[in-house]
């Protein structure tokens, strides 16, 4: 009959250890080429010794596309991925791995760094003064890996300096996810001194050749950033489009900076960035939860909002994630005049969370709902106000809305009602109200 090929692991629990994980590793065969595309083995207990018995066994597999190793905190955190020695020294861990998830490992700077080197190309019989950035590392082939090292300690600037310098010289990684990493300020302002203050290794290799990085994605929320360092990124990016020379981020689609601290200088220096280079690719940017002031919402949401039907528009941002801000009414109020018949860029909207009253909410959605918006004016077709003050009011602004801007989804909690017919029966009762085109929250 036809031959049948294991193509994706999903096996255990917590309690699996080093013992299970090397037990199935043995099973599998060290050398054996495979047909494994997918292996989840996250949450599983591994330490040290298991994940050596899987990087023996996968590390050189050509099928593998995903490998799963999160939550096993047993690993960190100075595991050396240079160390494995199956692996050959011309070859690249896991060649054509598309997703690599590391998050919750326990992994400190140090052994992401050498991940990150390994990934790119395995140098263990390499002396560690001389793993540092050269051409072995650039001429890789194209990977766009999407790699998670959420909830690691990257608090050592000077490690995650080393690890970067891999992300932003060629094309490795695609997405980079580093939430809740301890980042610092004192980490991003290296990693921004590295992109622009530093030598050139990161623009020309010894031929004369440019490098281009492939990253898109890069997730830094949750960081421990304040404005210090991040209207430092910002200066820096601005001064590198003013130069003419290629940005190091100009290829980021999208950037979630929630959790950290924002102030209104940043936002509006971002803005700019944003609307007029060099984040002209930019297309999702996520600052939830950054209290960043009124004046810095407004800044960021007016990014081509006044552009007029017919005119150039450059930014290429669609989705704006405010959430959580304590933006209030105040906010919603400054908001409104941005919002004047909806807006010309962005197709998603997020106000949730932000403490406005029925009032506010009313002022902005009137302004949405306004006579100059139409198909051409407008290409905000979700909208979120959960979060905030909804009553009756709300929802007759938004039945107009529904009339007038059929594709708009307004997305916002349930309101009540008083169901008195039932109230003898069943106690004092309130029931969601049912509207058609909606979207509802908690």
């Amino acid at each position: 009959g036809n031959d049948v090929f294991l193509e994706e692991i999903a096996i255990g629990d917590s309690s699996m250890g080093d013992e299970g994980v090397s037990a199935l590793c043995r099973g599998l065969g060290e050398g054996t080429d495979l047909a494994l595309k997918r292996v989840d083995l996250s949450w599983k207990g591994i330490g040290s010794d298991g994940l050596y018995a899987i990087l023996r066994v996968l590390g050189n597999q050509k099928s593998l596309e995903s490998l799963n190793l999160a939550r096993n905190e047993k690993i960190g955190p100075f595991f050396d991925f240079l160390s494995v020695p199956s692996i050959p020294s011309a070859s690249p861990l896991f060649p054509n791995l598309k997703h690599l998830d590391f998050s919750e490992c326990q992994l400190n700077a140090k052994s992401c760094a050498s991940l990150l080197r390994a990934l790119s190309t395995a140098t263990a019989s390499v002396p560690e003064e001389d793993t540092r950035l050269n051409d072995a590392f650039i001429q890789t082939p194209p990977r766009g890996l999407a790699l998670k090292l959420n909830s690691n300690d990257l608090s050592d600037a000077l490690h995650t300096k080393d690890m970067m310098e891999v992300v932003l010289c060629g094309p490795l990684i695609e997405e980079l996810h580093m939430s809740g990493c301890l980042l610092g300020d004192e980490g991003l302002r290296g990693i921004v001194d590295l992109c622009y203050n530093g030598t050139d290794s990161l623009q020309e290799n010894d031929h004369g050749e440019r490098h281009s990085n492939k990253l898109r994605l890069l997730d830094l929320s949750n960081n421990n950033l304040t404005s210090e360092s991040l209207n430092y990124f910002a200066t820096q990016l601005l001064a590198s489009s003013a130069s003419c020379n290629r940005p190091i981020f100009s290829g980021i689609c999208q950037l979630n900076l929630s959790g950290n601290t924002l102030d209104e200088e940043f936002c509006r220096s971002f803005a700019t960035c944003i609307e007029q280079g060099p984040l002209l690719s930019l297309k999702e940017l996520d600052v939830s939860r950054t209290r960043c002031s009124v004046a810095g919402a407004v800044a960021l949401l007016s990014c081509n909002a006044d552009t007029k039907d017919g005119d150039t528009s450059h930014s290429s941002m669609k989705v704006l994630n405010l959430f959580g801000n304590q933006l209030r009414s105040e906010g919603f109020v400054e908001m409104s005049k941005v919002l004047q018949g909806g807006h010309p860029k962005l197709e998603s909207l997020d106000l949730g969370g932000n403490e406005a009253t029925e009032a506010g909410v009313v002022a902005l959605l009137n302004a949405i709902s306004s006579e100059t918006m139409d198909e051409k004016r407008n290409s905000l077709c979700l909208l979120t106000v959960g979060g905030n003050q909804g009553g009756a009011s709300v929802e007759a602004v938004i039945k107009e809305i529904q009339r007038v801007h059929p594709k708009l989804d307004i997305a916002r909690d349930k309101p009540l009602r008083q169901n008195n017919s039932s109230s003898r029966a069943f106690g004092n009762m309130n029931l969601p109200v049912q509207a058609p085109g909606t979207s509802w929250m908690g």
